[in-house]
C-alpha cells in the first residue's frame, strides 16, 4: 500500500515535534518521551530525504 504522505507533510511533522519539545509545561517524563519520539522522527526524516537525494542523483545521471 503506497503512502500519500508528502515532503510538505514531513516538514509539518518536524515543526509540530519542535513545538512539542519546546512546551515548557512538560514534565521530565513527558519531555523524555518527546525526545525519544523526536529522535525516531528525525531518523525517519533523514532516510526519506536521503532516498529522495539518491533518486534525484540517479535521474540526473540518466
Amino acid at each position: 500500500m503506497a503512502t500519500k504522505t508528502t515532503l510538505n507533510d514531513l516538514n509539518e511533522y518536524l515543526f509540530q515535534e519542535l513545538d512539542r519539545l519546546t512546551n515548557e509545561d512538560l514534565s521530565a517524563e513527558e519531555l523524555d518521551k518527546e525526545i525519544k519520539r523526536s529522535d525516531a522522527l528525525q531518523k525517519i526524516a533523514k532516510t526519506v530525504i536521503d532516498n529522495g537525494t539518491l533518486a534525484l542523483k540517479a535521474k540526473k545521471a540518466s
